[in-house]
């Protein structure tokens, strides 16, 4: 018989409360409660569908209140609208998008403030999103595709990227709600697919690819400052999902090899753990709620080798499953 050590490659912990974040899948003794006690699984379900299949958008805020702008719809055009997702329903917000290519953009922010960047073909213009409107800013020093964001409105940091023609970069720059400024370089150069979630300074970006087809494992964190790697990615990623911060994420989805995967994993800070609750639909290059948690999440759009309109939610329930005999 199969132990939990065998398993997960540690002994049960004994702690004198239930952890935070909780980890799918975890296993403890409440030494207060004096029981045992489990992180329950998480599970998707379907939300409403975007207006329009379509993939490389930019977007983020949480699960009940993310945004997309922008991407590629199925007829292979641009979509400068916006819209906003409610928990149930996208909605448009007759706005268009300001001052950015259209596909692949660095993008983040929340439904009341946000930032887009860059984009194809390798571009550097920037738009500011106030509540109700986009407004063209100061275009990023660097053109560049394929850009990984993340922090708020201002302190938005652009990182990584391909530029013309088809050179990786490590290039970091960041708004402040005024002007740019050059960040630290990333260690290594990669695109990663519009991906990235968390703030300034708890900064995560999983994954990516290097020319010419190389998917990645690596996980990079930042701080605002340098950069540290983060823990190894269970696979090979590009264009997976994220949500959360370098503490504490989810990642799901993405393209691999040999395929797409519809996998969710889990980060501590340290080690991902992958969890039972999967998507329904493998895709890679949609948008996710970068501003969700570990607990809640959404991925829309992407492509599946077709554009996809499918929005997913993830939750997890918030509270430990104690175990009683019976």
């Amino acid at each position: 018989m199969a132990t939990y050590k065998a398993i997960k490659g540690v002994t049960i912990q004994d702690l004198s409360s239930d952890p935070s974040p909780l980890i799918s899948g975890d296993v403890w003794y409440n030494s207060t409660a004096e029981a045992i006690k489990a992180a329950p699984a998480g599970a998707w379900g379907s939300g409403g569908n975007l207006p329009s299949a379509q993939l490389g958008m930019g977007g983020g805020g949480t699960r009940d209140a993310a945004w997309v702008a922008s991407g590629q719809d199925t007829p292979g055009s641009s979509p400068t609208a916006t819209y906003h997702y409610n928990g149930t329903a996208w909605t448009n917000q007759s706005a268009a998008i300001a001052n950015t290519n259209s596909t692949y953009l660095g993008s983040t922010g929340t439904q009341a403030a946000a930032v887009i960047a860059g984009g194809t073909p390798p571009g550097a213009g920037a738009g500011e999103w106030g509540g109700s409107s986009w407004t063209s800013i100061t275009a990023m020093p660097t053109d560049r595709e394929s850009v990984a964001g993340f922090g708020t409105a201002t302190t938005a940091t652009m990182c990584g990227g391909t530029t013309f023609p088809t050179v990786d970069s490590a290039v970091v720059e960041s708004w402040n709600g005024t002007s740019w400024s050059p960040g630290t370089s990333m260690p290594a150069a990669k695109l990663a697919s519009s991906g990235g979630c968390g703030l300034e300074t708890t900064g995560l970006i999983v994954g990516g690819a290097q020319h010419p087809a190389i998917f990645l494992d690596t996980v990079n964190e930042y701080n605002g400052t340098s950069w540290a790697a983060g823990g190894t990615y269970p696979t090979a990623t590009l264009g997976s999902g994220t949500a959360g911060s370098s503490s504490a994420a989810l990642s799901f989805g993405g393209n691999t090899t040999p395929g797409r995967t519809t996998a969710t994993n889990q980060y501590d800070g340290a080690v991902w753990t992958t969890i039972s609750g999967v998507l329904t639909t493998a895709r890679n290059s949609g948008g996710s709620s970068k501003n969700g948690t570990t607990g809640s999440a959404l991925m829309f759009g992407g492509t599946t080798g077709s554009n996809s309109n499918a929005t997913e939610e993830f939750a997890l329930a918030t509270s430990a499953v104690t175990f009683t005999a019976s």
